[in-house]
């Protein structure tokens, strides 16, 4: 409306908008506007996605939640690969947040809890498991890729986070194989017809506080 009463002629579609948010609308119609603290932009910086981000095959259709209408600020965060994949957990705000923490996605320390409540996460899960592989057809390719000398990051179940965090590091010695017998390691079962692989395990030595490098060390045998 406003690019009309000027007479400027703007392009159909999310690019055509976007430029003409780029050449316009460089700074806030309200610079720093009475906010309570929270909404105080000096600038704006504006993103343009190709559709072709956007097909069914890239983003699947998924079961909105309730109240997804008015979420304004959303993100990923999961680091389940099969959950992300299947149920799509979300972690979201009804407003767009600038604060600090918000903008290193730490959700956890976001500074206006007392003004807009606490931060949700909420499922959106797919609406179809068209196209998804089978558990067995993504262990299978899975062991496949395995071979000596690689060093791969296992996921680790929800429940064991708290040891080493998501992933476990191991350094392999050779390529999966299947087991003919039933056989005991470490005190675990291993049952005939699993895929196995052998290798050596590292250990979380330290997390550095300067950029959070995680420091590894290789287990004694």
């Amino acid at each position: 409306v406003e690019a009309g009463a000027q007479g400027l002629l703007v392009e159909p579609g999310a690019r055509g908008a976007l430029l003409y948010l780029a050449e316009a609308k460089q700074t806030p119609s309200k610079a720093k506007i009475d906010g309570g603290g929270y909404w105080q932009a000096d600038g704006i910086l504006y993103g343009y996605y190709d559709p072709s981000l956007f097909t069914a095959s890239a983003v699947p259709d998924a079961v909105p939640f309730v109240g997804s209408s008015k979420v304004h600020m959303s993100c990923g965060l999961c680091d389940d690969m099969d959950q992300a994949v299947r149920n799509g957990p979300l972690t979201h705000l009804d407003v767009f947040c600038p604060c600090a923490p918000c903008c290193r996605l730490d959700f956890a320390l976001w500074e206006m809890t007392a003004v807009f409540g606490v931060v949700q996460v909420s499922n959106v899960k797919r609406a179809s498991s068209t196209g998804l592989p089978s558990q067995t057809e993504s262990l299978q390719e899975f062991a496949a890729w395995l071979d000596k000398d690689k060093l791969v990051a296992f996921r680790v179940e929800s429940d064991e986070h708290t040891i080493e965090g998501s992933v476990w590091l191991a350094l392999l010695d050779g390529k999966a194989f299947a087991l003919e017998q039933d056989e005991l390691h470490a005190g675990q079962h291993f049952e005939k017809g699993w895929s196995v692989v052998r290798g050596h395990w590292f250990s979380l030595a330290r997390t550095e506080r300067a950029g959070g490098t995680q420091v590894y060390k290789a287990l004694e045998e």
